[in-house]
């Protein structure tokens, strides 16, 4: 028997966890055990007999009555945290459990003191962490956005309701699909396809959003597959507004293919024009005519008016030749006073004639500009594909072909156009051959110079 207390006492005192007994009808304690005391920094016998309330066990007399009350009615009252206070005086965490224990008769508590100040550390950084990540959320202009396997949305952080207009509870529980524009769904089914199939790293997406106000934005996202996170449940959207970036974007492609006067494309967007128009025509067995345009009298309007009533009348010429095109036909500017028109699916050279002629007519109809009434005429140069040339011609023969028929047309009066034919072709290879044969003698050093003979 002596044995058997002799073990008791051994894991009484060598208990990881700090024990406590006090009597309840004083508080006073009558044993520890060395954790309890090392938890405070006193020795086991120097607690023995003092208040139980002076380290801090219970210390509020309503709360100390009612776990009594508890205790004497046969019921343990739930573990509580607390805090203890220390032989220095300060405050450590503790959790505390408390049984009721007979000695001698007498009521006595049982307690049972764990130390917790390092969970409570971890809770705290836990929240402070918690609480730095969502003041970074509410705070962010971007948004996070949660949706569930069925597609509807469970979370919405205020950068989204920033982005989209829409107060959160509109959103919750609405379907993502909804949101979307309908010619991205099919970009952003083919993403959850891929990012499901746990491919990684997830691409960033462009798609537009529906507005509360009914205009669409443009977003970047970028998911995150939660699905299995108990906490979570979900994919996490992370949400940009790129909207403006986009405009800006637009503006700047446009304004690398597009003349910033008129508002036409410009010669590198002519190119891409002729030469998708000549595929077209190769495989169609069409034509496809360039009407050169170059404005009569222009300079004259310049020196007359001032350079800002020719810009426009530039702008008017545009215009009105844009008016008599047919569907499918486009009109870019190269520069100054000269247009090219690009008709593509014609059956005969005489089609674009009849375009030419229709333009010819409207550009020399008078014209009243804010700086005074001006009156020009236009020479049109045709040059249209043809044959099994169509689908090697490339887009600078034919606007080369285009001018000489041009030149032709202002060589005859202006006011008209003229047809590119057999007769320029045999002109224009004479002054390359000549063109070509000059610089060739020029690198050969193949010129001489020649005396004067005096007579």
């Amino acid at each position: 028997m002596d044995g058997h207390a002799s073990l008791l006492e051994q894991l009484f005192d060598r208990a990881p966890d700090g024990i406590v007994v006090t009597r309840l009808r004083d508080g006073r304690i009558i044993l520890v055990n060395a954790a309890f005391g090392r938890l405070l920094g006193y020795d086991a016998s120097e607690l023995i007999g003092q208040h139980a309330g002076a380290y801090g066990l219970w210390p509020d007399a309503t709360e100390r009555g009612k776990a009594a009350a508890t205790l004497l009615a046969g019921r343990s009252p739930p573990a509580i945290e607390s805090q203890l206070v220390t032989r220095t005086g300060q405050a450590v965490d503790v959790e505390i459990s408390a049984e009721l224990l007979d000695i001698g008769g007498e009521p006595h508590v049982f307690g049972i003191t764990r130390d917790i100040a390092e969970r409570k550390r971890s809770e705290h950084e836990l929240r402070a962490k918690e609480e730095r990540y969502r003041t970074l959320v509410h705070s962010s202009r971007d948004g996070i956005v949660v949706t569930d396997a069925t597609g509807r949305l469970t979370y919405c952080s205020p950068g989204f309701e920033h982005i989209l207009g829409y107060a959160t509870e509109d959103l919750i529980g609405t379907a993502e699909r909804d949101l979307i524009h309908p010619d991205d769904l099919r970009v952003r089914d083919r993403l959850l396809a891929r990012l499901l199939q746990g491919h990684s790293p997830q691409p960033v997406a462009e798609l537009r959003m529906r507005h509360r106000d009914g205009t669409w934005r443009w977003i970047e996202t970028i998911d995150t597959n939660q699905l299995d996170s108990p906490a979570i449940a979900g994919i996490v959207t992370n949400a940009r507004d790129i909207t403006e970036r986009k405009s800006i974007d637009e503006a700047l492609s446009f304004r690398a293919l597009h003349d910033p006067l008129t508002g036409l494309p410009n010669r590198r967007l002519l190119d891409d024009r002729i030469e998708l128009a000549v595929a077209h025509a190769s495989r169609t067995r069409t034509l496809v005519a360039a009407l050169f345009c170059d404005i009569d009298h222009f300079k004259d309007v310049n020196d007359r008016l001032g350079h800002d009533a020719g810009d426009e009348l530039l702008r008017l010429m545009a215009q009105r030749m844009i008016a008599v095109l047919r569907p499918g036909d486009s009109l870019a500017r190269l520069g100054g006073d000269e247009f090219v028109v690009v008709c593509p699916d014609l059956s005969t050279a005489d089609e674009a004639a009849l375009v030419a002629e229709r333009i010819r007519a409207v550009v020399s109809a008078p014209a009243e500009l804010r700086s005074g009434p001006a009156s020009v005429t236009v020479s049109i140069g045709i040059a249209t594909t043809s044959g099994p040339r169509t689908s090697r011609l490339e887009a600078g023969v034919l606007l080369r072909n285009a001018d000489a028929a041009m030149y032709q047309a202002k060589t005859h009066g202006r006011d008209r156009w003229a047809v590119f034919d057999a007769s320029l072709e045999r002109h224009i290879q004479r002054q390359t051959d000549l063109v070509g044969g000059l610089e060739l003698a020029l690198e050969r050093s193949e010129f001489a110079a020649r005396r004067a003979v005096r007579r």
